[in-house]
C-alpha cells in the first residue's frame, strides 16, 4: 500500500468527499462549528510532500535514520527528483512502515494553512493502545487533561500530519500526538500557535481512526 501511494503523482483538486459515517456514529466526537478547519485553506500536494514532512519530524527520534542517510536529503530535498523520492520513502518505511500499512492506499492529501488552537476540539489522538487507554474517545483536548506532556519546541515550527474521511473531520493525528498533546494543555502557547498541516482524505475506514472501529 505505501509504496504504491508513494508512486503517485501530484493529485488534481478534489470535490469534498462526502462520507456515510455510519463508523463516525458509533463513536461521536463533539466539534465547534464555528472554527471549523474546513473554513481554512487546502490545497492538494503529492504524498512526497507528505513523506518529507514525516521524515523531518522524526528525525531526532530515530538514531537509524542518522546511519542510514544525509540530514541534506531533507533540508536539500526536492520533490521532483524520483531518486530522492525513492530514497525518502525507503527511509520513512524503516521507522513508520507499520504506521503506513494501514493508511488507505487511496487517500489524497492537502496542505493546510492554517491549523490553530481553536481547531483542537476536532482532532483525535491516533488509535493506538498508547492514546485510546486514556479515554474513550481520544479526543484530543480530553487526552491533554487525562495525561498533559511537557511542551518543547517553537509550535509554529511543526507540521502536524492529519487524517480524515473528508473536510468536515474529526481528524486523527498521525504525525505529531505528543507535540499537540503538549500543545493542547498550554494555554498561551496553544492560543497564539499556527501550523502549516498535511491532511490525508479517504472515504475507506483506516484502523488509526477510532470512530471506523477496525480494531
Amino acid at each position: 500500500m505505501f509504496s504504491g501511494c508513494l508512486s503517485r503523482k501530484p493529485i488534481a483538486p478534489l470535490c469534498r468527499i462526502r462520507y456515510q459515517r455510519q463508523f463516525e456514529a458509533r463513536q461521536p466526537c463533539v466539534m465547534n462549528a464555528a472554527v471549523q478547519l474546513s473554513a481554512e485553506a487546502w490545497a492538494p500536494c503529492s504524498v512526497q510532500a507528505v513523506v518529507l514532512a514525516f521524515l523531518k519530524a522524526e528525525w531526532d527520534k530515530w538514531p537509524l535514520l542518522h546511519m542510514l542517510c544525509d540530514r541534506g536529503l531533507l533540508d536539500r530535498a526536492n520533490l521532483e527528483d524520483p531518486v530522492q523520492n525513492s530514497l525518502r520513502a525507503s527511509l520513512l518505511w524503516q521507522v513508520r512502515g507499520m504506521l503506513w500499512q494501514h493508511v488507505p492506499s487511496d487517500t489524497e492529501w492537502f496542505e493546510v494553512r492554517h491549523l490553530t488552537g481553536v481547531h483542537f476540539g476536532q482532532l483525535l489522538n491516533i488509535h493506538h493502545l498508547d492514546w485510546s487507554r486514556l479515554t474513550a474517545t481520544n479526543t484530543l483536548e480530553e487526552v491533554a487533561q487525562v495525561q498533559p506532556e511537557p511542551l518543547r519546541g517553537v509550535p509554529d515550527e511543526w507540521q502536524p500530519i492529519l487524517w480524515a474521511h473528508d473536510q468536515d473531520g474529526p481528524f486523527t493525528i498521525l504525525e505529531g500526538n505528543h507535540r499537540l498533546t503538549a500543545l493542547a494543555g498550554a494555554a498561551v502557547e496553544r492560543q497564539n500557535s499556527r501550523m502549516i498541516a498535511y491532511v490525508g482524505l479517504s472515504g475507506k475506514p483506516c484502523g488509526w481512526h477510532r470512530p471506523d472501529r477496525l480494531w
